[in-house]
């Protein structure tokens, strides 16, 4: 007896029996380690899309808050008023340590090139790393449903 992937095999044996259900009606239901597998991958899919728009959400909040912080140099505000304090104490680490590692000649241009440079690397977080994380997420997702 054949099987319908192997048939002609079976034929030349010399079997009188050969059974083509896979050839008409497909594969059965996927086994279950197959089943495990994909769930395993939708799960894993849909936990990068949830960590990708948090990390979205935080580094929106993050982008007004250095715009806010901006436009507190731009009018000097007061070091004291509370909200003024907040913006200095979540944006001057990643300030400091950027400041740390530019060249000489541009710690002391007239424009701060440590907030553009942070700035940008949020911007870019945002398009790059965001949009990676929910584009691989689809793709796992695609590759656990077909």
């Amino acid at each position: 007896m054949g099987m319908s992937h192997d048939f002609e095999a079976a034929v030349e044996e010399g079997a009188t029996i050969v059974r083509v259900g896979t050839a008409i009606f497909g594969r059965g239901r996927p086994r279950l380690e197959e089943a495990r597998g994909s769930e395993r991958m939708f799960v894993l899919a849909n936990v990068l899309i949830g960590v990708a728009r948090v990390l979205e959400g935080v580094l929106f909040i993050y982008q007004w808050i250095l715009i806010a912080r901006a436009v507190t140099s731009w009018v000097s505000a007061d070091l004291r008023n509370p909200i003024v304090r907040f913006l200095y104490t979540v944006t001057e680490p990643p300030l400091r340590f950027i400041r740390r590692r530019l060249p000489t000649s541009l710690r002391y241009f007239p424009l701060d090139i440590a907030f553009l440079v942070l700035f940008g690397l949020v911007i870019f977080a945002q398009y790059g790393v965001v949009q990676s994380l929910v584009d691989y997420a689809m793709v796992l997702r695609r590759q656990s449903v077909g």
